[in-house]
């Protein structure tokens, strides 16, 4: 027959397929190359295989070429290749494409509110999760919250940021190494609070009586106050144009510092503080002095005192004159109508200095003393006749004396007593046949002023030595009005009685009649002019002299 021939394949050798893979996630792995089997019948015949567990696969439709390309993939996935030919299917080797986890951006924390021209916290980053580690971190700000820029150098998980003066938004840029993916985190804002400015206001000066109204200025404050250091009063001291009202103390002092206090916002921690200095200008005050006296011939050394001026000016209501009128203390020297009127006031005027201005005014009262008036000439009889132990004179009351000094002249002819406008002259026995003088001073605490001098001509055997048995004589009332009557004690013979008046004249002349040892007797010059009478009684043994004085 004819001959057969079997055949025979080489053996099936099954190929293989390569190569593992590591991939981002949702990415495509590279392109899965296999190797053809050998052996067999060489028409050979392909089907792909997957698996997410490594053991169980399945089919791909679809996937019946030596080489296969996978889609994405979003989980690890095992490949293996089914190679047929007549002679059998053998399975390659499996092929491992290892997906990392999706890349997973983490966060920075936190928001922050800081004082400008401070430094914040730190800022956290919270590490991105899947891809592949280790990460890469770059810090980036912006000033708008919309543009950011890397910052030099911040290339770590977490970053501390600089003083800042302005606000400033941050953002993280997380990156995996293998590329697998590069993610922004969150933006954080640090937000700057302003601290607080303050201005107290320039310096200022005012009037004692005149409260200040402030000029504060504040910005960023959560609220202010004002504060004194002296003893004023403000009306609403958290008002930055609050009124102020100097006290006591503060005149005194001349000036006060007034503090303006700002409080912070927070988180700004500290308070801002200005001062301002108010000087405070007292009111003049002037000080004239106490009231005095001094002599119409005097000048006055005047005390003033003023406060708070200026200047100063004395003035006068009189007629007198001041050595210098701008000075606290000038010499006032009185005119003639001052002293005419015994008193002149005298005013001193203190000039305040600014912003006080005006003026003060004080007065004092300078009384003035002139010196006594001149005494009258002396009245009383000018003739002494013999056996005249004693005479009278007078003068007449002067209003602005204190006391009277009466004087004879010589010392030989008597001694004369004073009492106030009456001298009593006690003649000398051994003194006649002359004159004598006699004149009265009148004498106040500014000086003395004398009267004309009296001359009296002194007749023979005028003191009491030269007489005997003379009665006693006494005239009642006197001064009166002209009516009076006289008494007459011890006389034993006839009295001869002649009334003069002081110009000389006689005005009666009649004979008194002694019946009787003791005797009185009316009389009634009422009629004649008011003046001093001068009354001679004419005995055996003598003459006696009296005076009265009538009024109306």
């Amino acid at each position: 027959t004819n001959d057969v021939t079997i055949t025979v394949y080489p053996e099936f050798i099954v190929g293989s397929i390569s190569a593992d893979q590591t991939i981002c996630y949702n990415t495509t792995p590279d392109l899965l190359t296999g190797v053809a089997p050998t052996g067999g019948n060489t028409t050979y015949t392909f089907q792909w295989k997957s698996s997410t567990d490594g053991t169980t696969f399945e089919n791909i439709d679809g996937a019946t070429n030596l080489n296969y390309q996978p889609g994405t993939l979003t989980t690890t996935t095992y490949y293996q290749l089914v190679q047929s030919s007549s002679c059998g299917d053998e399975t390659t080797n499996i092929v491992t494409i290892t997906v990392y986890d999706d890349f997973v951006v983490g966060s920075i924390s936190d928001n922050q509110s800081i004082c400008y021209n401070s430094t914040p916290d730190l800022l956290i980053g919270v590490a991105p999760s899947g891809g592949n580690s280790p990460y890469a971190y770059q810090w980036q700000s912006s000033t708008d919250g919309t543009t950011f820029s890397d910052i030099s150098g911040a290339m770590s998980l977490n970053y501390q940021p600089p003083t800042l003066t302005s606000d400033t938004y941050y953002q993280l840029v997380q990156s995996s190494t293998s590329g697998c993916g590069e993610e922004t985190t969150n933006v954080i804002a640090i937000t700057l609070t302003s601290p607080p400015t303050v201005s107290a206001g320039d310096d200022a000066a005012i009037c004692e009586d005149v409260p200040h109204t402030l000029n504060g200025i504040a910005s960023n404050q959560q609220s202010v106050v004002w504060t004194t250091a002296g003893d004023g009063s403000f009306d609403d001291a958290t008002l930055l144009n609050a009124t102020y009202t100097p006290g006591s103390g503060d005149v005194n002092n001349s000036s006060v510092v007034l503090t303006l206090t700002a409080f912070a916002i927070s988180p700004c921690g500290v308070d801002a503080i200005d001062n301002m200095t108010l000087e405070v200008q007292g009111l003049p005050l002037a000080n004239a002095g106490i009231n005095a006296t001094i002599c119409e011939n005097e000048s006055y050394a005047l005390s003033g005192t003023a406060t708070n001026m200026i200047s100063v000016l004395w003035g006068t209501n009189g007629d007198g004159s001041f050595d210098d009128e701008f000075i606290l203390n000038p010499v006032y020297t009185p005119g003639p109508n001052d002293i005419l009127d015994e008193e002149v006031t005298l005013y001193l005027f203190a000039y305040g200095a600014s912003p006080c201005g005006g003026y003060d005014g004080d007065l004092m009262q300078l009384s003035i003393n002139s010196n006594p008036d001149q005494p009258e000439l002396p009245d009383g009889p000018i003739v002494i006749y013999p056996y005249t132990p004693s005479t009278e004179y007078y003068t007449n009351q002067i209003s602005n004396a204190t006391t009277y000094h009466w004087y004879l002249e010589p010392a030989e002819a008597g001694t004369i007593e004073g009492n106030e406008i009456v001298g009593t002259v006690n003649w000398d026995a051994d003194f006649d046949y002359d004159s004598a003088y006699i004149h009265v001073i009148a004498i106040n605490d500014c000086g003395e002023v004398s009267s004309e001098t009296l001359a009296v001509w002194v007749d023979g055997f005028t003191g009491v030595n030269n007489i005997n048995n003379q009665p006693e004589i006494t005239i009642a009332p006197n001064p009166s009005t002209g009516r009076f009557k006289i008494s007459i004690e011890g006389a034993s013979d006839e009295v001869d009685l002649v009334i003069i008046n002081s110009s000389g004249q006689v005005i009666l002349k009649k004979k008194l009649i002694n019946t009787i040892n003791s005797y009185s007797y009316d009389e009634d010059i009422s009629e004649e002019y008011p003046g001093i009478y001068y009354l001679k009684f004419i005995t055996n043994s003598g003459v006696i002299n009296k005076k009265v004085i009538i009024g109306k």
